[in-house]
């Protein structure tokens, strides 16, 4: 059986096939990453360090107040460089931003109706998991209410929450009502930190979590690739332009591979303000020019030759890094993501079994 495989359904529609093996590496690799991220900002806290991330010191005591109660976390989704039977290139996670969250939970359930492969309860039961341990969090502490962070309160936030509140949210916290704070995101505050901070009562459990804050950032990225060198599953990165482009730097070598490294603000968002940089003058006037923000290997999105299709993968971690899941994406000519349904392939000798069996859950 092939790794990944591009078909069509019924309709003529692109639907990505991949096996077992390839669904297990890619899940494996999604966990993998996410406990490099939090592990480095559980060093850069530890440190007493956060130089980079372009926070103030209000959110800074925040997000570090935040780690160290060891508040929970409940999903988050990484955009990736995917290649079939290579090393996942891991460059952001989307936290404070629910956008996308309730698409694979309608693509899980969507797989499972149509029995077209093996059914997945992965991301359901790992929702599920991850707020019961927000009900465990509040009830050890006393904390009387749960508030959810909105920067997008009419569209995808408010979404996710009302179709998850229906059967995962108030499966797991029953007693407790959730209440949506809605972010002002103002022209210098376009992520409503600072509202964040405003409604953030000691007897209230904000989420995402403060400290969510940094694994959302860029910066996180390049901290990372510094704790981690050579890791397979990063894109080398870094601070300063100079490591790729000097002859003498520890990244020289990624830049003369084809000359260009990405530049990206810590904050980010959606590409905004991303430039593609291919000469030393051009990282000079970016670097004179602009506030923090990255520099990375320019890795392009993986092309199936055999459809022209560009792919990307957005990877889901769910609890803490317990479970994860993830959905495939086409890439257009102006980077715009558009969805692309996949299904675990069942082994034709298993295909008696039960295909909701504990295999196609992850661990608790």
């Amino acid at each position: 059986m092939k790794r990944f495989e591009i078909i069509e359904d019924r309709w003529g529609d692109p639907v990505v096939k991949v096996n077992a093996a390839e669904d297990a590496r890619i899940k494996r690799e999604i966990k993998t990453v996410y406990k490099i991220l939090d592990g480095t900002a559980t060093k850069l806290i530890e440190d007493g360090t956060l130089e980079g991330f372009g926070f103030d010191r209000e959110i800074m005591n925040a997000a570090i107040k935040s780690k160290k109660d060891s508040e929970p976390y409940i999903v988050g989704r990484f955009d990736a460089r995917y290649e079939p039977d290579k090393p996942l290139k891991f460059y952001e996670l989307n936290t404070l931003y629910a956008g996308g969250f309730c698409d694979k939970y309608e693509e899980e359930l969507g797989t499972r109706r149509s029995q077209l492969g093996r059914a997945e309860y992965v991301y359901e039961y790992g929702m599920k998991r991850a707020w019961k341990n927000v009900a465990r969090y509040t009830k050890e502490r006393a904390i009387s209410s749960v508030g959810y962070l909105s920067v997008a309160p009419d569209v995808e936030d408010a979404r996710f929450l009302d179709r998850e509140a229906a059967g995962v949210i108030r499966f797991s916290l029953p007693k407790q009502k959730i209440d949506i704070v809605p972010a002002s995101c103002p022209p210098d505050d376009s992520f409503g930190l600072c509202t964040y901070l405003h409604n953030c009562s000691s007897n209230t459990l904000l989420l995402p979590a403060a400290w969510n804050m940094l694994l959302d950032n860029k910066a996180i990225w390049a901290y990372a690739y510094r704790f981690n060198p050579g890791h397979p599953n990063l894109i080398p990165t870094s601070f300063d332009p100079q490591d790729f482009l000097n002859p003498n730097g520890s990244l020289h070598a990624y830049w003369q591979k084809n000359r260009t490294i990405l530049a990206k603000p810590v904050y980010d968002c959606q590409g905004k303000g991303q430039l593609l940089i291919e000469s030393l003058e051009q990282a000079r006037e970016q670097k004179e020019d602009s506030a923090s923000q990255i520099y990375s290997a320019w890795m392009p999105p993986w092309v199936d030759t055999e459809k022209g299709v560009k792919i990307e993968l957005h990877g889901y971690i769910l609890n803490g890094g317990r479970s994860a899941a993830y959905m495939f994406a086409s890439v257009n000519e102006n980077s715009y993501y558009e969805d692309i349904p996949h299904f675990v392939e069942v082994n034709p000798s298993r295909r008696h079994q039960s295909t909701r069996s504990e295999s196609s859950f992850e661990p608790a």
